[in-house]
């Protein structure tokens, strides 16, 4: 329930997801304002730009790789689901996402 700073939650808790990004065809823009996240229940999260390690933005070409986390401020889910747009915010992907314990 924290993401390192001392900011606390307004929606619960954090969920801090690690991502590695792979560049396979084109160039792919990676950034953290394409990424949203809701609950199972579905209640969305707030990408939260304080927490440390975050996720670069960048270009990618094909074989190009970053790594990063995306911290969330989220009400507490046993399931969540990740939500990627591209750089028009049209969905593109959804990855689902079990917390781990720790």
């Amino acid at each position: 329930t924290s993401n390192g700073t001392s900011f606390p939650s307004e929606n619960g808790g954090f969920l801090t997801v690690n991502l590695t990004w792979t560049g396979v065809e084109g160039t792919s823009n990676v950034n953290p304002f394409y990424l949203a996240i809701e609950t199972a229940e579905g209640a969305e999260g707030v990408y939260d730009y304080f927490s440390d390690s975050q996720l670069e933005s960048g270009e990618l070409l094909p074989g190009d790789t970053v790594a990063g986390n995306a911290t969330f401020d989220v009400a507490q889910s046993g399931s969540y689901v990740v939500i990627i747009t591209d750089e028009l915010l049209r969905e593109v992907a959804r990855i689902a996402v079990t917390p781990s314990a720790g």
